[in-house]
């Protein structure tokens, strides 16, 4: 982010993590934040993040300039929320006492396993989030039932399902599952998508029959899951790797 140049509120409050851009939007227009003493409620108000003095319910609050970023080897049972109306348990809940507030990059559905990528810095999730990133998500998912090679093409193209338009999906079949050896449709698949829409990869291949018994996240973008991180732990990336995405 360049701090020489103004920007809207709702990103300054973002950017401090307070909370999301959405939130602070909400913030603006309910009136309780400050401006060098001045009550905003325009949402296109943008400030100066070397000078301006910004207040949220009385609280100063100021730019987070050191952007972080963490994998989580999610779990399954774990919802990629802060809040649920089901009270289930989120990832959030489970994370060291000694992190600061964090997002999420993108989200794992709540039987999803694996990569989870959480940030301190919201331009960094969005910039990493957008389609014109180009990032790629790469799973492995484990099935049951028959996926026939012309299905795997259709997946490649594209596919349609109740009005739905899911981009190319790319499926590699892998070994067969060891507990099941002998049953040829109990299989592991290889799945690299850019888009990730919700559920995506268990809708497209129910919808062919095929049966998602375990998903898991082995990448996104450059990021893989370590072999040596345990479910539920997190480990800190070093900036050197997740500076280029910072000026997307």
């Amino acid at each position: 982010m360049n701090l020489s140049n103004k920007i809207r509120i709702s990103k300054f409050i973002s950017n401090a993590g307070y909370c999301s851009r959405r939130q602070a939007e909400t913030l603006v227009e309910s009136g309780v934040i400050e401006v060098d003493s001045n009550i905003i409620r325009d949402l296109s108000f943008k400030v100066d993040p070397l000078n301006s003095s910004v207040k949220v319910k009385g609280k100063m609050i100021s730019l987070i300039t050191n952007p972080r970023l963490w994998i989580l080897h999610k779990k399954s049972g774990y919802i990629t929320s802060y809040k649920d109306n089901l009270s289930r348990k989120t990832v959030f809940d489970a994370l060291p006492q000694d992190m600061p507030r964090v997002i999420s990059i993108g989200r794992l559905d709540y039987n999803t396993e694996g990569l989870l990528l959480l940030t301190n810095f919201p331009s960094l999730a969005r910039n990493m989030e957008l389609p014109s990133s180009g990032l790629e998500r790469k799973y492995l998912c484990r099935v049951f039932g028959v996926l026939k090679d012309d299905v795997i093409e259709e997946m490649k193209n594209g596919v349609s399902i109740n009005g739905f338009r899911y981009k190319s999906i790319i499926v590699k079949k892998r070994e067969y599952s060891k507990k099941n050896i002998s049953s040829i449709n109990n299989y592991w698949l290889e799945i690299s998508l850019n888009e990730g829409k919700n559920r995506e990869i268990r809708r497209v291949l129910e919808y062919f029959g095929i049966q998602v018994s375990r998903l898991i996240r082995i990448s996104f973008g450059d990021f893989v899951l370590p072999r040596n991180l345990e479910p539920g732990c997190v480990r800190e990336i070093q900036s050197k790797y997740f500076q280029k995405y910072l000026l997307l």
